[in-house]
C-alpha cells in the first residue's frame, strides 16, 4: 500500500494520542467528507496498520496503533480539547499553537495528561492539560501541583487546565487553575 502524505498525517495523529475517533480524524486530517475518511481508515486497517475497536454497539471507531488504551474515553477527551484548540488558533492570526505533548516527562508526582505551548497575541502560554473524566470518584488532587510549584525552577508555572464535565473544587492557591466544561471555551484559558 502506498501512503499518502494524508495517511502519514493520520499514522502519526494516532501514534500521538494513543486512541483518536473516526471523527477526530476527519477533522484533524481534513478529510471533507466522513465516507472518505472512513473508506481510507478502512484501507489502513485491512494492511494492517492500524487497529480498530467500538466502544458500544452503534458507536464510532477508536483507531490506535498497538492497543487500546485503558481509559480511552480519557484520551478521546483530550483529543477533543486539541481539536479546540486548533481551532481557536485557526481563526486568529495573533494566535498559534507553538507545543501539545501528550503525556510529557515525569515531574515527580505529577505527569499531566498534555503539556502545551500557544501565543496569543505575542504573549506566551504554558499550560498543564489534566483530564478529569465523570466515572472518576475521587476529587481532583490539587496537592500534587502544588508541590510541584513548591520546586519549581523556571520564572513562570504553566496554568493548569482541568477538563470536567463535572464540579471540580480547587482551593485558594498561587497557581492559575482553570476548569472546563464539555464546549471548552478556550478564550477562559487566558483572562
Amino acid at each position: 500500500m502506498m501512503l499518502s502524505e494524508r495517511d502519514n498525517r493520520v499514522l502519526n495523529l494516532i501514534h500521538k494520542f494513543g486512541n483518536v475517533s473516526t471523527s477526530q480524524i476527519q477533522v484533524l486530517c481534513g478529510f471533507p467528507k466522513g465516507s472518505a475518511c472512513r473508506r481510507r481508515l478502512g484501507q489502513l486497517y485491512e494492511n494492517k496498520l492500524v487497529k480498530k475497536s467500538k466502544r458500544n454497539m452503534g458507536a464510532e471507531n477508536i483507531f490506535y496503533i498497538d492497543k487500546l488504551l485503558r481509559y480511552a474515553e480519557h484520551r478521546l477527551k483530550l483529543v477533543d480539547f486539541y481539536i479546540a484548540l486548533v481551532k481557536f488558533a485557526e481563526q486568529s492570526s495573533s494566535v498559534k499553537l507553538l507545543r501539545f505533548d501528550v503525556e510529557p516527562v515525569d515531574y515527580g508526582e505529577v505527569i499531566p495528561d498534555a503539556y502545551v505551548e500557544i501565543a496569543v497575541s505575542g504573549d506566551k502560554y504554558k499550560i498543564f492539560v489534566e483530564v478529569h473524566m465523570s466515572y472518576e470518584y475521587q476529587a481532583f488532587d490539587q496537592a500534587k501541583y502544588e508541590k510541584l510549584y513548591c520546586v519549581w525552577k523556571d520564572k513562570v508555572f504553566p496554568r493548569v487546565v482541568i477538563l470536567s464535565e463535572r464540579t471540580v473544587k480547587i482551593q485558594q492557591s498561587d497557581i492559575k487553575y482553570i476548569v472546563l466544561g464539555g464546549n471548552y471555551k478556550i478564550y477562559e484559558i487566558f483572562k
